[in-house]
């Protein structure tokens, strides 16, 4: 009877002592398999260094906590594995962040090509200007030209400049051409062209992009030939100055029309002895493109 009750003592004092342990064993179990599972699904796919990194640590870590060896078989022959193959490119991933990529930009595409189409301003670059066709007239002192003093005149003017420029540079170039008829021992028909070229500059009020006033001045070269139905001509040419004003109108960001009014001086001799200003009184209308 005594050895009975003994014997069921140490029974139970070993299923007691025993059933912590086993518990204990199948928590770490549970613990390695989770980390197992991170293993394959995270540190896996970033490559050779990092498996062995992590399967270093988690050996150790089991270790050091006692749970049985056997269950590190596999960790370990995993880790023997990669330590003795050469890490290969890991191209599925990468061809995965490739199909991504583009996805994101196909999706970027179309939503921007279902957005409805916006107005864009006009790109001008760093450089702004003009580009006119002038029609009008040019009044020459009377004195000096009658019966041509009056004239029709066309001519074109180019001006340009950097945005931060304070003034543009301009270029004109006109032709004017009057007839007449004068009384000198008989009735001789006559005919004057003159031709201008001015350079200078021109400063420009561009705060509006509409309407835009302007002043200007620079050096004028003019030349001018007076022919007679007699057959005779006289001719010569100068340098002056010129000054004058005006008004862009810009219609659609591009498309000027104006008005201007200018005045010239250069002093010519076509005949020794005399004098005259070629320069002259303009106004005329123009129309051209601004950039």
């Amino acid at each position: 009877m005594n050895k009975f009750v003994l014997l069921s003592i140490l029974c139970g004092m070993f299923v007691f002592y025993s059933n912590p342990a086993t518990a204990a064993e199948g928590n770490l179990k549970e613990s390695l398999e989770s980390d197992l599972q991170y293993y394959e699904r995270v540190v896996k796919p970033s490559g050779k260094d990092a498996c062995i990194n992590f399967l270093n640590r988690i050996i150790q870590k089991y270790e050091d906590k006692g749970i049985d060896s056997m269950y590190l078989i596999p960790v370990e022959k995993n880790l023997q594995s990669l330590q003795q193959s050469k890490e290969k490119p890991i191209k599925k991933n990468i061809d995965e962040e490739i199909r991504k990529l583009e996805g994101a930009i196909f999706k970027e595409e179309d939503e921007y090509l279902q957005q409805p189409a916006k107005k864009q301003p006009v790109s001008r670059g760093n450089g702004t200007g003009n580009i006119n066709i002038y029609f009008g007239a040019k009044a020459l002192d009377k004195d000096d030209w009658e019966p041509v003093e009056e004239q029709s005149e066309v001519g074109i003017a180019i001006d340009f400049k950097e945005r931060h420029w304070p003034v543009s540079l301009i270029v004109d170039y006109s032709n004017s051409i009057g007839e007449g008829t004068f009384y000198y021992y008989g009735w001789i028909d006559c005919e004057a062209k003159l031709s201008e070229l001015n350079i200078g500059i021109r400063k420009i009020w561009d705060q509006s992009l509409n309407v835009r006033p302007f002043i200007g001045g620079g050096i004028s070269f003019i030349s001018g030939e007076v022919t007679y139905s007699t057959g005779d001509s006289i001719s010569d040419s100068g340098t002056g100055y010129w000054i004058g004003g005006g008004v862009y109108w810009t219609l659609n960001e591009s498309f000027n029309i104006g008005v201007e009014l200018k005045s010239s001086y250069a002093k010519v001799t076509p005949v020794e002895g005399l004098t005259v200003n070629a320069g002259g009184g303009h106004f005329g209308f123009f129309i051209g493109y601004h950039y």
